[in-house]
């Protein structure tokens, strides 16, 4: 459960658990992580409650159903991996657009970032 999500506080960061294969649940509270909310939604990798009667119904849930459970635990493992790398496609798309021999950063050495796999 994405503590803080079903208060106005807004949830955390739910992809620390999806990545472990965890079963996330969370509230309507999850503001501060839309898209990370939204791509778990999607992926059949989180269940959004609206409240903590519902929290507790899913709960029980998931304790009598582990297949359930496993498949949306390894649905957020797979939503996260299949979405790794996107720091160093990020790296490769600035050094593309820079200026050649300005790719150093912060005087260190000079960024070598591989393209994209496809």
């Amino acid at each position: 459960f994405i503590g803080g999500s079903l208060v106005t506080h807004g949830g955390h960061n739910a992809l620390e658990a999806a990545a472990l294969g965890l079963p996330v649940v969370f509230g309507p509270y999850m503001f501060n992580f839309t898209e990370i909310s939204r791509l778990l939604l999607e992926r059949q990798a989180a269940v959004q409650i609206s409240g903590w009667r519902e929290l507790a119904t899913l709960m029980i849930r998931w304790l009598q159903e582990a297949n359930e459970r496993v498949a949306i635990g390894e649905n957020g493992r797979l939503a996260v991996a299949s979405n790794r790398g996107a720091l160093d496609r990020l790296l490769c798309l600035v050094t593309q657009r820079l200026p050649p021999g300005k790719t150093k950063s912060l005087g260190g050495p000079a960024l070598e970032v591989a393209p994209p796999a496809a």
